[in-house]
């Protein structure tokens, strides 16, 4: 081989090891400042003041009530029916993730639970080590009326013990990397609010403003804060509807598909949502009216903006 030929294959491969030395490096201190920031993230204490709310004795309509809770919110779907948790399945080199059994079964937290702990980690998202949960969505609980949440937490305490001892939360370096850069999916639930808003009441169940933000909580877990749709976390890329560019649907067409599943023209909605056939037509309504008041909002915004 001449010289010169050399000489160029030379620095080629110096360059190339050049780059791909850099491309390690960089790879390393990525992945170092995103372990760390995890951990910190993780290991992160929070100080929420003590709740003096009072969890009544329960009865059949306090139960009845706090049961209507559990599946308004779908406490079911990470807790599973009997709410004995269960390990989400993903790749080993993920990691684990394990909703707590909220039972007073062997490896459940019914019986260590207080009622203030039950407030903390329910409205906060604060484990009883003062530590975030993960993956809970506090967004819609913190919002949760005093009458609900008390009902709720008294349900939560009747439920009948289920054994299910659970491997505890691990998220393995590329579980971490994955969750801090390839998505905007903030998993530390105590992170996510104001731990200083007061307890409100429900209010009265009509056809308003204030009832239809209420109950349209349940809504912004999968559909965002602002109801136009966001990508799903563990659903291969599938991204929840835009309810607010739902134009040519009307009430009845809505509460259908919240109740049944099922789109204007008969076909299932092709996410598996849950079915929320416990709401009452007050309820569909008050829903649909806080869309159709925000979308006049976001019209006049537009128009303002032109």
């Amino acid at each position: 081989m001449p010289i010169a030929i050399k000489k160029i294959a030379f620095k080629i491969a110096k360059w190339v090891g050049i780059v791909l030395g850099s491309v390690i490096v960089i790879a390393i201190g990525i992945s170092a400042f995103v372990y760390i920031q995890f951990e910190r993230d993780l290991n992160r204490t929070y100080t929420v003041a003590e709740s003096n709310l009072q969890i009544p004795a329960p009865d059949s309509l306090i139960l009845a009530r706090g049961k209507r809770v559990v599946e308004l919110h779908h406490c079911n779907g990470c807790h599973t029916e009997s709410l004995k948790g269960h390990t989400f399945e993903m790749p080993d080199y993920f990691g684990a993730l394990s909703p707590a059994n909220l039972t007073s079964g062997k490896g459940g937290i019914g019986n260590a639970y207080t009622d203030a702990d039950w407030i903390r980690s329910i409205r906060h998202g604060v484990r009883a080590d003062g530590k975030s949960l993960l993956v809970m969505p506090t967004e819609e609980f913190s919002k949760i009326g005093r009458e609900d949440l008390q009902a709720l937490i008294a349900y939560l305490k009747s439920v009948p013990p289920e054994d299910n001892e659970l491997p505890p939360n691990e998220l393995k370096l590329l579980g971490r990397l994955m969750i801090t850069l390839t998505t905007d999916f903030n998993i530390f639930s105590a992170s996510k609010i104001d731990h200083n808003i007061a307890l409100s009441e429900v209010p009265e169940k009509a056809i308003t403003l204030e009832f239809g933000t209420y109950m349209v909580q349940t809504c912004k877990g999968c559909h965002g804060e602002d109801l136009h749709g966001q990508p799903l976390g563990g659903t291969n890329g599938v991204s929840s509807t835009n309810i607010m560019a739902l134009d040519e649907w009307s009430a009845e067409d809505f509460g259908r598909a919240v109740r049944e599943g099922l789109r204007p023209n008969g076909d299932s909605l092709l996410v598996n949502m849950p079915r929320w056939s416990m709401l009452d037509e007050l309820e569909i309504n008050a829903i649909w009216f806080y869309i159709q008041e925000q979308k006049k909002l976001n019209e006049g915004a537009g128009s303002a903006a032109l």
